[in-house]
């Protein structure tokens, strides 16, 4: 029986923690090999050529070609090249795909000659990006019609918030729509070390935690002032990856004139550590409100503390 090749494509490959890397995670530990071949699309990397690099006997990684676009715009070309890489699928299909499972709204410009002859085309369009206060308003418009000419050319359309399918019923239309909800561990105290809370200052069900991105949709900022004008004697511990754009310095200068009640040393890519401070935190606080569902929530869900 020949095995169906399913390829996975708008994400930024394995290893990363955004939530479309982590379903591509999960798929890439769980997925059976006597059924599935799983081909991960990866963000540009070199120029007019694609490489394909296996991982495992299951898993192979397709690192897309970038054009002379990513001198002036990264962004800009992940949104051609992403579409070409579906365009591709189906005017040779190089890589014997069956299936396309799309993860945003990003090629859906710049992709041509889709058709039912080729893979069938499965569209997530994530949460609601045009809306994302960190792209310009050209940018904004770009996704805006990316997503509904991509939810026009596709098959059928997934979301993992039914939420979100209602917000876009009037782009879906008649196009089938699978709700295919995300999922998380459940932590439990034999996973976690109680240990790495002395690192940070912290004790035991005596501070909030918040996970995110430094972007304005996130709400860090707000929620860095609100939780300043409480009268709770509990910390706020951030766990972010500010940069040195305006509103990072804001949300930091905050943090560096409040230091007795908001902890934060940086961002923390080690799951065992991060693990441990969701599942002793008093509670964690979310703040996002344009994405799709993101990983952080369902990993505190699942690390038992109250949202």
């Amino acid at each position: 029986m020949k095995k169906i090749n399913v390829g996975f494509f708008g994400t930024r490959g394995l290893g990363n923690y955004g939530g479309f890397e982590t379903i591509v995670q999960k798929l890439h530990e769980n997925l059976d090999e006597n059924h599935f071949n799983f081909l991960v699309s990866k963000e540009c990397e070199q120029e007019n050529k694609y490489e394909l690099s296996s991982i495992d006997e299951k898993t192979s990684i397709i690192s897309q070609k970038h054009t002379f676009i990513k001198k002036y715009s990264k962004e800009l070309d992940n949104i051609v090249n992403e579409g070409k890489i579906i365009t591709e699928c189906y005017k040779n299909n190089p890589w014997d795909i069956d299936v396309i499972f799309q993860c945003g709204s990003t090629p859906g410009l710049s992709m041509r000659g889709i058709n039912d002859k080729g893979p069938l085309l499965l569209w997530n369009p994530d949460g609601i990006e045009w809306k994302r206060d960190k792209f310009p308003k050209y940018a904004q418009a770009i996704l805006y019609y990316s997503t509904l000419r991509g939810i026009k050319n596709s098959h059928a359309i997934t979301v993992d918030s039914k939420a979100i399918g209602n917000y876009l019923s009037k782009m879906i239309k008649d196009k089938p729509v699978y709700y295919l909800p995300s999922g998380t561990d459940i932590v439990e105290e034999k996973d976690v070390d109680i240990s790495y809370l002395k690192d940070y200052g912290l004790e035991k069900e005596n501070y909030y935690i918040m996970v995110g991105r430094a972007v304005p949709e996130n709400h860090i900022l707000e929620i860095l002032k609100y939780f300043l004008e409480t009268e709770t004697e509990k910390k706020l511990m951030v766990v972010c990856n500010f940069g040195k754009d305006d509103y990072s310095l804001k949300c930091l200068n905050i943090i560096e004139n409040n230091k007795e009640k908001i902890i934060y040393k940086g961002p923390i890519y080690d799951q065992k550590i991060l693990k441990s401070i969701r599942y002793y935190a008093f509670a964690y606080i979310h703040g996002h409100s344009v994405g799709g569902t993101n990983p952080s929530l369902l990993e505190a869900l699942g690390a038992g503390n109250p949202c």
